[in-house]
């Protein structure tokens, strides 16, 4: 009897455990591997830290008026100067993220809070004003590029059209080369490179002028830079920073709007050798190091126009507060005829500052980029003819790896109140408007 009893017991345990294996092995989870090409480093570059709230102030688009580059000659050119050796440069770009995802193609799109008002700052837009809009960092490469063949060139920008389409000029750092020839830079961390069909992305978007003065425009050499510069004369987008050589890298690119003629400039002072400065009958990059030539060129500039902008690389990488050098740079450069500085490479917003009445914004940030989320803006500044102006921001955050403007009121309100606190002597209202 006991034995039976014993055979029973141990037949009920050995059922149980049959059927709890089974439901093991029919259950579980297998771990997801991300593919080969998700798992290279270089392949999504994104911000760790924790995305920041932004707001969105727009105003009314209007037809972008054609631009006549005046029939004057160009500027007479400043014998070049020779630039000083440059080391390799400390500064990293931005931390990687792991983006696990089975579908980095078509990421959701979060509906934005919409319970408070929008705040709107109207911008005049007429033949007695001319308004310029900025953005900062574009990579059209990596993660933007699997959104760009996923759901089509227009997409990236689509959010922000009506205020760059609105604008009568206006302007990003291009911060890769279009091609698809080239050999990628040795001992570089990051290299870009994006499709010829991505410059569609401008266009779409009524971008008229790119700097190409950055850390990235030969990640693939100079047939890439080159081809750059092809691709963006076929769409009709100007281009400064870089050039086929020292003279055209640095000299200014003209507009005229109406009654107003606008000289726009772009150098860098970060690049990772020095064998990227361009020179006698030798395409590269216009830099700022050295600001002899930079200020020969706003001088020049000035003569030839009624507002001069300089758009500049510089800056340490996550830093948002700009380098003592910057602000030195800048102030030089609006002493030597400059009327706003721009700036670009930190890959995170920094401050404002006003200096003899001329704007500076040190750092517009990432704009379109291998961001999940982070914060950035349009800066917008609309001149009059007496050359008094108006700056406000357009607040946006980089949703999935495009730039869409922020609707809730409150999060507007957190992104003036982090810029005030970032800049030195402006101020910034409720309505982004920004003033000393």
């Amino acid at each position: 009897m006991k034995k039976a009893i014993i055979t029973i017991i141990i037949l009920l345990f050995s059922t149980a455990g049959i059927i709890f294996a089974y439901d093991y092995v029919s259950n579980r989870q297998t771990p997801f591997i991300p593919p080969a090409h998700q798992q290279t480093a270089n392949s999504d570059i994104g911000d760790i830290s924790p995305p920041k709230e932004q707001n969105t102030s727009a105003f009314t688009a209007t037809a972008k008026p054609s631009f006549s580059t005046p029939t004057a000659n160009e500027p007479s050119i400043v014998t070049p100067i020779v630039t000083p050796s440059i080391a390799t440069a400390a500064s990293t770009e931005p931390s990687v993220q792991a983006l696990v995802s089975s579908s980095v193609s078509s990421p959701a799109i979060p509906t934005p809070d919409i319970s408070e008002p929008l705040t709107v700052t109207a911008l005049p837009n007429d033949e007695n004003t001319l308004t310029l809009s900025f953005g900062g960092d574009v990579l059209l490469d990596g993660s933007v590029a699997n959104v760009i063949n996923n759901k089509g060139a227009n997409y990236i920008l689509s959010d922000v059209k009506p205020i760059l389409a609105g604008a009568d000029i206006s302007m990003i750092n291009l911060e890769c080369p279009i091609s698809t020839r080239g050999t990628k830079a040795k001992d570089k961390q990051f290299t870009f490179r994006a499709k010829p069909s991505s410059v569609d992305v401008l266009t779409s978007a009524g971008i008229d002028i790119v700097t190409l003065a950055n850390n990235h425009i030969l990640d693939f050499g100079q047939d890439a830079m080159l081809d750059t510069f092809t691709y963006l004369d076929k769409a009709g987008i100007k281009y400064v920073g870089a050039g086929h050589d020292l003279d055209e890298a640095s000299i200014a690119k003209y507009f005229k709007v109406d009654d107003f003629n606008v000289a726009i400039i772009g150098s860098s002072h970060v690049i990772p050798v020095v064998e990227w400065n361009a020179g006698k009958n030798k395409p590269g990059v216009a830099t700022t190091y050295n600001p002899t030539r930079l200020l020969s060129e706003i001088s020049t500039a000035k003569k030839n126009a009624d507002i001069v902008v300089v758009y500049v690389h510089w800056g340490t990488e996550r830093n948002t507060k700009p380098d003592t050098y910057q602000r030195n740079l800048a102030k030089k450069y609006i002493d030597g005829g400059a009327d706003l500085v721009i700036g670009a490479h930190p890959h995170v917003l920094q401050g404002f500052e006003f200096y003899n009445g001329k704007l500076i914004a040190y750092s517009l940030g990432n704009f379109v980029f291998t961001n999940v989320k982070n914060d950035t803006m349009i800066l917008n500044v609309a001149f009059n003819k007496d050359k008094s102006y108006t700056a406000t921001i357009s607040p946006c955050a980089i949703e999935n790896y495009r730039p869409v403007l922020l609707k809730d009121k409150n999060k507007q309100q957190q992104l003036f109140d982090k810029l005030q606190q970032l800049s030195f002597n402006a101020k910034v209202d409720k309505k982004g408007v920004i003033s000393e």
